[in-house]
């Protein structure tokens, strides 16, 4: 399922999508292509604060899994990622609104 690169430094670019809550656009990072996708996580969660957990990361169309590398990615030099942030709703308090919106 996946082929890995030789471990070496790339930067990368991480575009962070609207609805994240920053007003940051972009990060650029320079890592090397051992790093996992939950290190990489843990480094854009110290630039934009967003939890880990909550963290969504695609590249070309692609949900990237925390338990793999970059490498294992075929990450490259320059390299893009996008950001999502996961957002928790609250079945009950859709259904309270949906009921009152209903009246």
């Amino acid at each position: 399922m996946y082929r890995k690169l030789p471990n070496h430094r790339v930067e990368v670019h991480i575009e962070i999508r609207p609805g994240v809550g920053v007003n940051q656009q972009s990060l650029a990072l320079s890592i090397t292509t051992d790093y996992s996708i939950a290190r990489l996580k843990t480094e854009i969660h110290q630039y934009i604060g967003v939890p880990p957990q909550n963290q969504f990361l695609t590249t070309k169309g692609i949900t990237m899994e925390d338990n793999h590398t970059l490498g294992e990615y075929m990450v490259e030099l320059n390299y893009q990622f996008i950001v999502l942030e996961r957002v928790e709703v609250d079945a009950q308090n859709n259904e309270v609104a949906a009921a009152q919106a209903n009246n």
